[in-house]
């Protein structure tokens, strides 16, 4: 049940359905993922400081919480802890970063990340080196929305991420 403030009107929705022009994607036990000219918005409720990290919004798209990210990877270091990617080199040259080892497989897997997946560009921004790198992680780690293009197999996939 939601209740619309400026009408006083209360409904009750389920995933799929509009909401004053809003599609509802997900409903959580304190959160609500809408949709809305293709921008993601979320509705919280009082209960909800215990948030989940990641919601699936589909197969290439999540939302993470960031509060909740921030204790789980706290800087870089951390990162690099918990999934060890090595250059990935193509005709001579670095392409992009192969992740060849998952320390934290439940994490990996609600980003939507497999061990052998190639990160090719984050943003657009291609890894060309791991000074690149770590210059588009310094730009990127404070934005509301990355991209990361990889390579998995034969296939390049693009997944999403809202970071609120």
């Amino acid at each position: 049940v939601i209740k619309d403030m400026s009408s006083q009107k209360q409904g009750v929705y389920k995933v799929g359905e509009q909401m004053l022009g809003y599609q509802i994607v997900k409903i959580l036990r304190a959160r609500v993922v809408l949709l809305k000219g293709g921008k993601i918005s979320l509705l919280d409720f009082p209960l909800g400081r215990e948030l989940e990290l990641v919601v699936v919004v589909s197969a290439d798209e999540r939302i993470i919480n960031r509060s909740v990210l921030a204790k789980k990877i706290p800087d870089l270091n951390t990162a690099v802890q918990k999934a060890i990617p090595i250059p990935y080199i193509e005709s001579g040259k670095i392409i992009g970063f192969k992740i060849i080892k998952l320390r934290d497989k439940d994490l990996a897997k609600m980003a939507g990340i497999k061990e052998g997946d190639v990160v090719l560009s984050v943003n657009g921004e291609r890894l060309n080196s791991i000074q690149d790198t770590l210059d588009i992680y310094s730009r990127v780690k404070n934005q509301e929305k990355i991209n990361l293009e990889i390579k998995r197999g034969r296939e390049i996939k693009n997944l999403i991420y809202h970071i609120l």
